[in-house]
């Protein structure tokens, strides 16, 4: 085996497991489940500044599961979240009475992206909190979660089968 081989093998061998390890941090940034099903009904995917972070979502698109949202719940999975989908684009405001649990509430326009956050929502306080612009959809997800993850206004963009692709920066069909 000359020195060029050896080289030659050297460099496959890193650049397989350069490959390798690509595919795993990408698997662990948008979660296990969302590496294979990128547009499933019980999943939106939120652009983070890491890359693509995925939530396990019931989905509120009856005016009686929009109004009961995830009132009553004395926990969430730390993955987990409710998407409310509206059938149009408006200034909307939610609060917080029977909920038990603190939220971020993340307004999205109907593209999907983020149009505000009303971050860590007090349980029960029944104050207004409402977006800063027109929004379709709205994600809730644990308090504390946006911040973290670096969810942002203007930037953050969701994924889900229900944002009509073709207004969408982030379109289920991309990666379909």
């Amino acid at each position: 085996m000359t020195i060029l081989n050896r080289v030659g093998g050297a460099a496959l061998v890193c650049a397989a497991l350069f490959i390798s390890g690509e595919i795993v941090r990408a698997q662990s940034t948008i979660g296990p489940s969302t590496a294979t099903s990128q547009c499933a009904a019980d999943q939106v995917l939120v652009t983070v500044p890491d890359g693509v972070h995925g939530f396990n979502v019931e989905v509120a698109d009856t005016e009686q599961d929009r109004a009961r949202g995830l009132m009553f719940r004395e926990r969430m999975a730390a993955d987990a979240g409710m998407l409310f989908v509206y059938p149009d684009s408006a200034p909307r405001a939610f609060w917080m009475r029977n909920t038990l649990i603190p939220l971020d509430i993340i307004f999205a326009d109907a593209g999907g992206t983020v149009v505000s956050i009303a971050a860590n929502a007090v349980p029960g306080d029944e104050t207004p909190l409402p977006s800063k612009g027109a929004a379709q959809f709205v994600l809730e997800v644990n308090g504390g979660v946006a911040q973290r993850l670096g969810i942002t206004a203007g930037h953050s963009v969701l994924r889900h089968r229900a944002i009509p692709s073709a207004q969408s920066s982030f379109p289920c069909v991309a990666l379909e």
